[in-house]
């Protein structure tokens, strides 16, 4: 939901000014970036708990 509202904002003030300020293009990239690190992170957890030696539950 962050990510969204602030690709939101960043349209509307883009469209709204004629030359916005550089730090409101780049203000989607924050949440984008924790995105990118939390996906990557649970993309890694299952193949690092198999290399553990963890049994799962099934």
């Amino acid at each position: 939901m962050t990510f969204l509202l602030t690709v939101v904002i960043t349209a509307i003030a883009v469209a709204t000014q004629d030359q916005p300020a550089d730090w409101v293009l780049y203000l989607p990239l924050f949440p984008l970036a924790f995105l990118a690190f939390s996906g990557v992170y649970l993309f890694v957890l299952p193949y690092k708990t198999k290399r553990r030696g963890v049994v799962s539950a099934e």
